[in-house]
C-alpha cells in the first residue's frame, strides 16, 4: 500500500462499490448511491482526521534560518 493513500480510502471504495451492487438488486439505485456515497465520505473523513492526527505527532523542529 503506497503510504503517501489514505487509509480510510480503500474500505470507502469497497462500500460504495458494494452498496452501489445492492441498489442495482434492488432496482433503487438512488438510495444505494446515496448510502455508499455517505459511509465513504465517512471513510474518507476519519482517514483524514487520522492522518492530520499523525502528522501533528511527527517532531517538528523550528526552521533554522541561520544556515539559509
Amino acid at each position: 500500500m503506497n503510504k503517501m493513500e489514505p487509509r480510510g480510502f480503500i474500505p470507502g471504495t469497497v462500500i460504495f462499490v458494494i452498496g452501489f451492487a445492492i441498489a442495482m438488486v434492488m432496482q433503487n439505485a438512488e438510495m444505494g448511491i446515496l448510502a455508499g456515497v455517505a459511509v465513504g465520505f465517512n471513510f474518507l473523513i476519519s482517514a483524514v482526521k487520522e492522518n492530520t492526527e499523525a502528522i501533528r505527532e511527527l517532531p517538528h523542529e523550528p526552521f533554522d534560518s541561520d544556515r539559509w
